[in-house]
This record gives C-alpha cells, structure tokens and sequence, in this order.
C-alpha cells in the first residue's frame, strides 16, 4: 500500500514538473518574441523574414531595400529609414508602434535599408511618435508622462528627408593630381565642390596663370569613403568635356591623412589620384615667383632690355586693375623685325638705344569711365591702391577724355632671365599674356582703332628713365597714366552678328569685376567664376538648371553655387538669375541676380565672347611656316659663328675659303631675315581676321 501510494506521488511529481516545463515555455517565449521586430520580404508578412532586436541596424545585402512588411510587437518602438550610412539611417523614415502589413502605405515598400528599434517602457517617459503640428513636422521623441493622460496618435507619419550624416573627415583644402592640376575642394557637410586648374610648373608654385591647358568643376556627394557626382570643363581651358566620376576616399595617416582614387569615370576625366597640399609660407622677395601678388617685389625684380627695372621706370598705383574701352591708337609692336625673339635677343636688341626696341606691344585706350567707376569700391583706398591718394590718377582720366596708354611686355623676367615674376607676349603657357584667355604665345595679333576690348593689368605712371624722376603724382598733366604691364587683352564680340550655333558657354564679365567661364551642357549650366585677381579673392562654382522664362525670348536659370578654397572667401547658396528680353533667337548675352541667398556679389553679367578658337589653333600654316624659318635663321646663325670662329684659328692659305663660306652664310641671312619679316606680316594678317565662335561639338575648318 504505501508503495504504490509512493508511485502515485512520483508520477504525480513528474506531471507537475511537465506541465510546469510547458507553462514556462509558453510564458518565456511571448517575453522573448516580444523583445525583437520582424521583417518580411513580401506584404501581409510573407516571404522571408528577418528578426531584428533591440538596436541601430543597417541592413546588409540579404534585406536592404527588400522589406514590404514588419510587425512590431507591443513595447517596441521601429524606426525605419530609406538610406543607410557608417553614422546611422537619413532619408524619409517613419516610427512604427504596431504591425504593418503593406509598407507601400508610407511608401517604404522595398526601401528599408535601416532600422532603430527601441523599447518604448521608459519609467517616466511615453515616445510621442512622428507628428504634424500647425502645418509643421514634429520628428518623433521621447515625453514626461502626463497626470491627465498622454496624447495619443495613432497615426505613422512619414518625415521629410533627413540628410545623410555628416562624414567623419573634412576634405576641404588644396590638392594636386596626377594630371598635372591644382584641385581646389570644399566640403559642406556632405557635398563636396571642387575646381581643378592645370598648371605647367609643379602645383603651380612658378605660374602666373593657371588652368590654361584644362579647368574642370565638381559637385557630388559624399556616400561612406565614395565621392559620386558630375564635372564639366569650362572655357578657362582648351576643352570642354563632362561626364561622371566616382573616387573613392583612402585613409593614409598623418600627414596626408587622405588620397583620393578615380573608381569610374565618364567624359574622359584624366586624374587617377588626388593628394592633399601641405600649405607652404610665401616666399621671400628675394625667391618670389610668379604666383605670388607682392607686385612691389615684382617690380623692383624685373630687368627690362635696358638693365634698369620696372621700378626704375614705372610707380605702380594699383594691380589687378580691369578696364572697358575701346582701342583709340592701334597697337604696334617695338621690336625689329629682323631680330631673334628668345630671352638673349631681348637683352641684346637695346645696345644703348632710346627704348625704341624695348619689345613692348603699345596701343591707348579710351576707357569706359561709367563702367569703371561702377565698379565696387575701385576709388576707394581699401581696394588695393597702393599710393594715396590718387586725386592725380583721376585728374590724368578727367583730362585725357579717360585715355590710357598700354604696355604688354615681351619678357617680364628677373636678371639674367632665371625667373618670370609678370607675364610676357612671347612667354609660353603659364606665363604669358592672354589673349581672348589664350596664350599668345609669342603671336601678336592685329588691334586696330575701334575695337571694343577689356584689359587687365597694372595701373602706373610712366615716370621716365630714373628713380628719382618726377611722377607727376597730383597733376593731371601729363597725362602719364597707363595699364603696364598687362595681363589680358579680351576683342569683345559683337553679338549683332548671327549666332546660330550659340548657347551660354562662353567668358562672361560680371559687375563684381570677376571673370566666369560658363559651360551648358544640355539644360545643366556650370561656371567658374574669379575674380579680378585671378580669383585670390573669391572663386565660386555654380551648377544650375536652365528654365524658359515668363516672357518670350526670356531665359531663367536656377541653381546652387559655393566659394572654393582658391580664394578667401567661403560662402555658399543658391542663385536665380535672368536674361533680358530679347526679341533674338539666338543665346542670352546678358543675365541679371533675381534671388540668392549665401551673399552672391554680382548683380549683372555680361558675355564676353563664345567660346573662340585657340590662337594656336588658327592661321596653322602661318605659324608653321614662321616657326621653319625661325629654325633655319637659328641654325645659320649657329654657323656663322663657327665659320668666324674657324677663320679666327684658320692659317693664312685657308681664310680665304672660309671668307667665301662666311659671305654666302651671312647672305643667306639677310635672305632668311626678309623672308621672317613677310611670314609675320602675313601671320598677324590672319590673325586679325575675327575668330569664328565655335559651339561645343563644332569642327573648325583648318586654315
């Protein structure tokens, strides 16, 4: 008896420790169901799923952009966000306090790619979800529980866009690139702005000039260590490419601290790598270079032909001055025609003479004076004059009816010719004086009186040959004032011929004194603008997009534009601006600031010109054959020096023979000499033809 009543008990046990096992199973597995979200690949939850607890989650390849559905269990609280990053979710995103069985609802269907799940049991606290409150977003938080209640909205609402986290680097400085530029980047927070200029020295340390061979713009977006975006030549360069790019970021340590590496590319991008510049302290007057802006230093460093320096001859007033007018005296040139161009002719060609052979290039201009006193703060001490104050400067203007004589040189070289400080008409490239913004490049172009120009360049007075000479500061007469060196010579186009091939691209003139390089590609507008500096100041990129206008013959053009690290300044914004009615069919050349926002100086812009043919590219045969002859004149001039050098050591019985060698050298000289002469009349004719515009795509015929 008492051992079956012992069995009984036993098994009794044993049922109890069952069911027990069975109730706690059914009360452990609603507590841990409860602490995770599930989402699922199809709506009304099917398909696969995922389990998600507690935590900031971003979705890996096997459910990003997947999930149709999810249940959130109660005491949980999902966030989901459209877009992923390294620092969290942005884009649109919705809280989710209950299931939800078709996410299309909050248009989210295949768009999860991040998810924070929360527990919404805080002691003292209620998550008052995503709300709209008096027409404006409330994004969900967490709230004191209140005496009378806690609101209660049972409503999801979908957030506007959040922007992506702002990145753990700050990309924004100088960078050079394996393509032989100078990349000025900005980073604001996740888009990065950049202008890259080629340049012909290494970063451009030894340049008066850059971007000459190529300029290019940049905006795009910052995804994880991936930089994303669109780029464009502008007119500043030869070409005018675009296309997309994709870099991707490296981390390299101190002290570069990051490379930037082309992933893809379309449009014919060339650099590979772009690595960070360590800034350097300005150099010395006495290793200046040409990129620096200390024109005092500059002047006193110059050699002209005649062994005095610029400052011998010349007070600079102001540098970097810009001018409209129209050429009153046509230009000429003050060099033999019989005499070589390299540096060592240059120096040779005074041999004690009156400055009549000092290799300028002359011609005056009367100059707009409304536009010139238009510009902002030109007269007023802060902008740049070097001598105060300048009632003389003005009563020279008021007295010559505003003519002022100009002056590019043919060599702005220090002693000896090691270095170019200003550029020179038969320096190459980087350093020589712009033409229509090309180079010339030792070609000198016809100006005749009357044609509409804008210069750049030094304000002087020409004080005669002597330091101590007067100046004539404070007197109107005479009328010493000229633009020299100069720096640029734009032949403004006269647009009242028919353009039919025309848009936007071209060189614009604004009334903030900067020059902007404007490229359309398609309804997409890009610029580079500059100021007068050679954008030392400011330097500031746009991309927009081109819209018809409210008037016929209008055009309106809407975008973002920020400053870039070439310059001091650093703003950013955005811009609408609009062309004047025009009753033409062919492209604006004018434009006007309607709306901005982040400072935009300019109010009005001008165009220039469309975008020309290259010098270089024009009068081909000309150029060719000038530079044959040139070639030959130097090879026989090597010889003559030989054959003198031979008939100096020679006995008597061969002198004689040599004498006969020296006679027909020295004829074929005079031959070779003549010959130069008329291939550069010849050339400057063909380049005083006007240069044909050329649109983007445009061939132009071979002359």
């Amino acid at each position: 008896m008492n051992y079956n009543a012992g069995k009984i008990r036993d098994m009794e046990q044993r049922k109890m420790a069952f069911l027990f096992s069975i109730l706690l199973g059914f009360l452990i597995c609603p507590i841990a169901y409860s602490q995770s979200v599930v989402i699922y690949e199809n709506p009304n939850f099917g398909g696969r799923s995922k389990t998600i607890g507690v935590g900031d989650y971003r979705l890996g390849s096997d459910f990003n952009d997947i999930a149709s559905s999810i249940k959130v269990p109660k005491g949980l609280g999902a966030i989901i966000y459209e877009h992923a990053g390294d620092k969290g979710g942005y884009g649109i995103s919705v809280d989710l306090l209950e299931d939800c069985p078709d996410l299309s609802k909050y248009n989210f269907s295949d768009k999860v790619s991040y998810i924070s799940v929360f527990s919404t049991n805080r002691q003292g606290f209620f998550w008052a979800r995503n709300n709209i409150q008096n027409g404006q977003f409330i994004a969900g938080h967490w709230e004191r529980v209140r005496a009378r209640g806690n609101p209660v909205n049972t409503v999801p609402v979908v957030s506007p866009p959040l922007p992506p986290p702002p990145p753990p680097f700050d990309l924004t400085g100088t960078w050079t690139a394996d393509d032989g530029g100078i990349y000025y980047l900005r980073q604001l927070g996740s888009t990065i702005w950049w202008a890259g200029l080629s340049n012909d020295a290494p970063q451009g340390v030894t340049d008066f000039q850059q971007g000459l061979r190529f300029t290019n713009v940049f905006r795009g977006t910052i995804q994880d260590n991936t930089i994303v975006g669109t780029w464009a030549g502008v007119p500043r360069g030869k070409s005018l490419p675009s296309g997309t790019l994709t870099l991707r970021i490296i981390p390299i340590g101190f002290p570069l601290g990051n490379v930037l590496e082309t992933q893809t590319q379309t449009g014919g991008f060339n650099g590979k790598r772009l690595t960070i510049v360590v800034p350097r302290n300005p150099p010395s007057c006495d290793s200046i270079t040409a990129a620096s802006n200390d024109i005092r230093c500059k002047f006193n460093r110059v050699k002209k032909n005649d062994d005095s320096t610029l400052y011998d001859n010349l007070k600079p007033q102001k540098d970097n001055v810009v001018v409209f007018g129209t050429v009153s005296t046509p230009l000429t040139l003050a060099y033999p025609a019989n005499a070589g161009r390299n540096y060592p002719d240059f120096i040779k060609t005074w041999n004690g003479g009156d400055g009549n052979y000092d290799g300028d290039i002359d011609f005056n201009v009367r100059i707009d004076r409304v536009k010139l006193d238009a510009q902002p703060n030109f007269w007023n001490r802060s902008d740049g004059w070097l001598y105060w104050p300048v009632n003389g400067v003005i009563a020279k203007l008021n007295g010559s009816q505003n003519s002022v004589h100009s002056e590019a040189m043919m060599y702005g070289r220090t002693d000896g010719g090691r270095r170019a400080l200003l550029p020179g008409w038969n320096e190459n490239g980087a350093n020589s004086v712009l033409w229509n913004g090309f180079p010339m490049n030792g070609f000198v172009g016809a100006l005749p009186a009357g044609t509409r120009v804008r210069i750049s360049g030094v304000l002087v007075l020409d004080c005669g040959h002597g330091i101590t000479h007067d100046c004539a500061d404070d007197d109107g007469d005479p009328n010493n004032l000229e633009i020299h060196p100069v720096y640029s010579i734009d032949v403004l186009q006269n647009f009242d011929t028919p353009r039919p091939n025309a848009d936007l691209t071209g060189v614009w003139a604004a009334t903030d004194v900067g020059t902007y390089y404007v490229h359309q590609v398609g309804n997409t507008v890009w610029w580079l603008g500059l100021s007068k500096d050679r954008g030392q100041t400011f330097a500031n990129i746009f991309q927009g997009t081109i819209q018809q206008g409210t008037t016929a013959g209008e055009k309106s053009i809407t975008g973002d534009w920020a400053d870039i690290p070439l310059g001091t300044l650093r703003s950013n914004g955005t811009i609408s601006l609009r062309s004047d009615h025009s009753r033409r069919t062919d492209s604006p050349t004018t434009l006007n600031k309607i709306n901005f926002t982040g400072g935009f100086g300019a109010q009005r812009w001008e165009k220039l010109y469309d975008r020309s043919v290259e010098v270089p590219e024009r009068c081909k045969a000309e150029k060719a054959n000038l530079a044959n002859l040139q070639r030959s004149l130097k090879e026989n001039q090597a010889e003559i020096r030989r054959l003198e050098s031979a008939y100096s050591r020679a006995p008597a019985q061969e002198k004689q023979a040599i004498q006969l060698d020296l006679k027909d050298a020295r004829a074929t000289e005079r031959d070779l000499l003549q010959q130069i002469s008329r291939a550069e009349q010849l050339l400057r004719l063909c380049l005083s033809r006007p240069a044909l515009p050329v649109s983007v795509g445009d061939v132009v015929p071979e002359r």
